[in-house]
């Protein structure tokens, strides 16, 4: 798995030398989410129009932040699917006939191939990050624009 690490290091650092070859700024975690995504009741109706904006802002920032992961999630499971194919692809033939399934022709495959097995590892776990971020994003943005509308209301009283 070492040489095949190094590819998807090499991989995920060309990236980030594109992004910074484009002057995309990265987008950084930032602490006061947490609160602002817990906000209640109570704190909601105490805080003012201008702190709604300004939350408003930083979960669109969040939202980004979000977003940004979930596409470096996706590069790195299609880098895995796209090496587990190039590994496999010429000997899918020998796990059946043309009536197999593909997926049991391509599990068997991988499953005969240590460095496929790890890069199925790979694919996984980025699958299941891509999973857990689905959705975070949208509700982020909806969350600002709630808060974008309550400044309003606030602003007009």
């Amino acid at each position: 798995m070492n040489g095949q690490n190094e590819y998807l290091e090499q991989f995920l650092s060309s990236i980030e030398q594109w992004e910074k070859a484009l002057n995309i700024p990265e987008i950084k975690q930032n602490e006061d989410i947490d609160r602002i995504l817990n906000l209640d009741h109570d704190h909601l109706k105490l805080i003012t129009g201008q702190d709604c904006l300004m939350y408003s802002y930083q979960l669109i920032a969040y939202s980004d932040y979000v977003q940004a992961r979930i596409s470096k999630e996706k590069s790195v499971l299609d880098w895995a699917e796209s090496s587990i194919w190039f590994i496999i692809g010429g000997v899918l033939d020998q796990y059946g006939d043309k009536y197999t399934k593909w997926q049991i022709k391509y599990y068997s495959a991988i499953k005969e191939n240590p460095l496929a097995i790890e890069i199925l590892k790979v694919k996984n776990n980025a699958e299941a990050r891509c999973t857990l971020l689905e959705g975070k994003s949208k509700r982020a943005e909806n969350m600002s624009n709630i808060l974008k509308e309550l400044a309003r209301r606030k602003n007009e009283y």
